[in-house]
C-alpha cells in the first residue's frame, strides 16, 4: 500500500472458496474492501470472482458487491477451485490503519 504512488492501482488475485464471507481475516471480499478503504487513502475500483471449472474452463465473472453495503456476508460455495481478483486504487497519502478494519457484521456488537 505504501510503495503505490498516487493514483497508482493495486491488482491482486487470491483463491476464494467457501466460506469466504466467514471470518474477518482471511482473503475474503470483506478484507479487500475494508483495506483498501478511504480512510487508508484507497478506493476499490472493482472485485470479482470466478471459478475454475474440471474441465480448466473458467465460469462467468461476477462482481462481488462490499458487504457493507449489501449488509450481509458475501457467500461464494461451491467445489472447484476459485478466484477473486481485486483492483484498487490509491487516491490518498495517509496513516495506513490508522483504525483497524472490522468485519461489518460484528462491528457493532464489538
Amino acid at each position: 500500500m505504501q510503495m503505490l504512488q498516487l493514483g497508482g492501482h493495486y491488482i491482486g488475485i487470491t483463491p476464494a472458496n467457501n466460506l469466504m464471507g466467514h471470518g474477518f481475516y482471511q482473503f475474503s471480499p470483506e478484507l479487500y474492501y475494508n483495506v483498501f478503504s478511504e480512510e487508508n487513502g484507497f478506493k476499490m475500483v472493482k472485485a470479482i470472482i470466478c471459478a475454475q471449472k474440471r474441465d480448466g474452463s473458467f465460469s462467468d465473472w461476477y462482481e462481488v458487491v462490499n458487504p457493507r453495503e449489501v449488509k450481509s456476508r458475501v457467500m461464494f460455495t461451491n467445489d472447484v477451485p476459485a478466484y477473486l481478483m481485486v483492483i484498487a486504487q490509491k487516491t490518498a497519502e495517509t496513516e495506513i490503519f490508522k483504525k483497524s478494519p472490522q468485519q461489518s457484521d460484528y462491528e457493532n456488537i464489538w
